[in-house]
């Protein structure tokens, strides 16, 4: 089988199944495949063809002709859309991402210095507190001293043997 025969069975099997209808065209002769609308039936014909020994030019024209004008173009049609669609998806991606690196940027600077700013209050504050309660225990304990009764002075041995 030629390799014209074979890429236009493969083209012809692709459009098959995508279900696509061959577009009619005019013909000089019935027996042409002109009056061949399903490429399904288009398929049978030049598989017939190709394994007679019989080869007409006009059908081989005509499916060149197809093969030119409405396959190849439909099939370059569909890639550019399936092209820019992928185009188009993969943009959307990027721009995603883009938005999304920007959100977080604004999260986290916004974060950081709310956070940092809560720090530095809390340290402060912290700070504050300490110096007061150092204060505070330090006064607590000079009260304690004044409150304790004096305590009467123990009797020394001297003493005791002066008085005895």
């Amino acid at each position: 089988m030629s390799l014209l025969a074979k890429v236009l069975l493969s083209l012809l099997a692709c459009q098959q199944s995508l279900g696509a209808k061959v577009v009619r065209h005019e013909a000089k002769s019935e027996e042409s495949l002109s009056s061949k609308t399903d490429a399904s039936e288009l398929l049978a014909s030049v598989e017939k063809m190709a394994s007679a020994e019989h080869v007409d030019p006009d059908a081989i024209k005509l499916i060149k002709d197809l093969v030119d004008k409405q396959l190849l173009p439909a099939l370059m049609e569909s890639h550019k859309i399936a092209s820019d669609d992928i185009k188009a998806r993969l943009d959307a991606i990027a721009k995603c991402e883009q938005q999304s690196r920007e959100q977080d940027k604004g999260v986290q600077n916004h974060t950081a210095t709310v956070v940092n700013n809560a720090r530095v209050i809390h340290r402060d504050c912290r700070d504050k507190e300490l110096r007061m309660t150092k204060d505070a225990n330090a006064k607590c304990q000079f009260l304690d001293f004044l409150t304790v009764p004096a305590a009467l002075p123990s009797e020394s041995a001297d003493r005791k043997t002066r008085l005895a």
